[in-house]
């Protein structure tokens, strides 16, 4: 039974697993789960933006759940170190 896996779905499931598994990171050390978070965002907004400008110079071919998925991390991401900063009253977890 090879059955192909529909990529919502897992968009959907990866959507919903990452900001619980980064939020928890964060409860537990939120230095750690800062860091994360900044090097998730950085890395997927750097992938983006050269995957797009790859695919405007020749046409690659990639999927489209692809550029869906590093947008949704992003956003995430982002969501997530507002989210928590705004908890600790925008005190960053390094510092006085």
């Amino acid at each position: 039974m090879n059955q192909k896996t529909n990529p919502r779905k897992t968009l959907l499931h990866l959507a919903l697993l990452f900001p619980i598994t980064l939020i928890s990171v964060w409860l537990v050390h939120d230095y750690i789960g800062f860091f994360l978070a900044l090097l998730v965002a950085s890395i997927s907004s750097t992938t983006l933006g050269i995957s797009l400008i790859a695919e405007k110079l020749e046409r690659s071919h990639l999927p489209n759940w692809y550029s869906t998925l590093l947008g949704i991390l992003i956003i995430e991401s982002l969501l997530i170190i507002l989210f928590m900063l705004s908890l600790d009253g925008f005190a960053l977890p390094f510092g006085n």
